[in-house]
């Protein structure tokens, strides 16, 4: 049996919410390859959400300069890769990738899901001496990201989340994709409900980080405004000291519910708990070419999805949700009045979704998708040797 080829992700940051996307991709090539992930620790471990998870993970601690360098030695001396697929353009894990290509010859592969530039960009309000000290002190800071922007072409294939960044950036684009899971047990979700004081209310539920650009004021703005009696919002994935957060409990009292970091294998009971899940995206930098990750989640559950026109969001619910030219509370109210007034087609929206999701979202279909990319970059550096 011919041995099988070593694929190593390198991420930036193994700490942080972008190891899902990272995690995604792991597991749609793992029945193909031997994969692993390399990254730098930003001080909390891996990610709380995969902590529990069989995903081979090894990570150094990032920090300044000093800290960044020996750290980075020590990942180039353990990487032992035919392939290395870097998780964003950014200097510790696209620059190490074209360092060791350097050193070893490794091909590397960048994946770009988000826009780096405009989410390492100091805020205007800094004064430059400010701005000088924070990119003498950070390895991952804008400069050294808008540098790894322009060695892109680089890259032995790219790829990419969105129409968007694949007119920007080229390459081919790999949407979110997850293994099909089991509908949640009623009795489970009841469970939950009761556990969650919730009862027989109307749930909205938002799964993920919540952030302005995100729409969650507008959310939860629009269900305070629905006149849907007892409705209530609930957030999965807070940390309990994130202050944003706590900024919209303090305002919201209890129409908002909140619930901690999950393992990704629960997330389907919590979406089970909803009668709709809103992605009210907003048309802002960070978001043009971003495609919410819970998005594949929403419609792989088959739960209505109330989203906003951003991005390729309406690509994917074309037929099969309700998609929002703007992400007033206005017109988002008006469309969850029409769920609640409408169960039973709004249910079948949900399932056409899910349908969709099958042919298209799941790790199966993205990892058709890769292997041709992938195997023909295997190819060249076999037939180099």
């Amino acid at each position: 049996m011919p041995k099988r080829a070593r694929i190593t992700f390198l991420s930036h940051n193994v700490s942080g919410n972008c190891m899902y996307r990272t995690a995604l991709l792991y597991r749609a090539l793992e029945p193909y390859f031997d994969v692993d992930i390399v990254g730098f620790d930003w001080g909390g471990g891996i990610w709380a959400p995969l902590r529990d998870e069989n995903l081979n993970i090894r990570h150094e601690p990032y920090g300044s300069w000093p800290v960044f360098v020996k750290s980075s030695w020590r990942i180039l001396k353990s990487l032992r890769a035919d392939l290395v697929i870097a998780s964003k353009p950014r200097l510790p894990s696209f620059g190490l990738g074209l360092l060791n290509r350097l050193l070893h010859g490794t091909p590397v592969i960048v994946d770009n899901e988000d826009d780096e530039l405009a989410m390492t960009r100091p805020p205007n309000h800094i004064r430059l001496p400010q701005k000088i000290a924070f990119h003498l002190r950070n390895p991952d800071a804008h400069l050294p990201t808008l540098l790894l922007h322009r060695l892109l072409q680089r890259a032995d294939q790219v790829f990419v989340v969105s129409t968007y960044f694949q007119k920007i950036h080229g390459g081919t684009i790999v949407p979110h994709g997850l293994p099909p899971k089991s509908a949640p047990a009623e009795d489970e979700v009841n469970r939950l409900r009761m556990e969650l004081g919730l009862g027989d209310a109307f749930v909205v539920v938002f799964v993920g980080t919540p952030r302005a650009h995100k729409g969650i004021v507008e959310t939860l703005d629009a269900a305070a405004a629905s006149d849907i009696p007892g409705i209530r919002v609930v957030v999965v994935g807070v940390s309990p000291d994130d202050a944003y957060t706590n900024g919209l409990s303090e305002r919201y009292g209890a129409l908002l519910v909140r619930i901690p970091p999950v393992p990704s294998t629960e997330v389907p009971s919590y979406l089970a708990l909803g009668n709709v899940t809103v992605l009210a995206q907003q048309a802002s930098e960070e978001s043009m070419g971003q495609m919410p990750a819970k998005l594949t989640d929403a419609m792989l559950s088959g739960i209505p999805i109330i989203a906003t026109r951003v991005s390729d969001i309406p690509l994917y619910l074309d037929g099969c949700g309700i998609v929002l030219d703007t992400a007033s509370p206005e017109a988002i109210a008006k469309a969850l009045r029409w769920v609640h007034a409408h169960p039973a087609d709004a249910g079948a929206l949900g399932k056409l979704g899910q349908a969709q999701a099958h042919e298209r979202l799941t790790d199966a279909a993205i990892a058709r998708i890769m292997l041709p990319r992938v195997n023909q970059v295997l190819d060249r550096r076999n037939n180099s040797n």
